[in-house]
């Protein structure tokens, strides 16, 4: 399958999860939208102090470093170029996430055949 890339027919946005959500626990769309919000501000606190999430089951969030780096031959302006430190938000799924989704793709990819 490679790299993830967005299909577009098959993406929810936020909003639309929201409604997904709130319709599979009985809860308003606003309480939903709440808990969203909330777990999402959650994470990011997180990884801003530093620390990994890690949830059984599900996968492991966090910020990793990317050091910066000096280039020495930039073709574009024929000198030197550097960029920064910077940080990434990584997301690595547990093995029980990844067999689970396999195990329902390879079903729904043989029984469309």
């Amino acid at each position: 399958m490679g790299k993830f890339t967005e299909n577009k027919e098959r993406t929810l946005t936020q909003a639309m999860f929201t409604r997904r959500l709130s319709g599979s626990m009985g809860i308003t769309y606003d309480e939903a939208e709440r808990i969203v919000s909330e777990v999402k501000r959650e994470l990011v606190k997180c990884m801003l102090d530093g620390l990994c999430v890690k949830w059984r089951g599900f996968g492991t969030f966090g910020a990793i470093k990317h050091k910066g780096r000096i280039m020495r031959n930039n073709i574009f302006t024929g000198g030197k170029s550097e960029s920064k430190d910077h940080y990434i938000v990584k997301f690595r799924a547990s093995d029980n996430l990844n067999k689970l989704v396999s195990r329902v793709l390879d079903r729904s990819f043989t029984s469309a055949e």
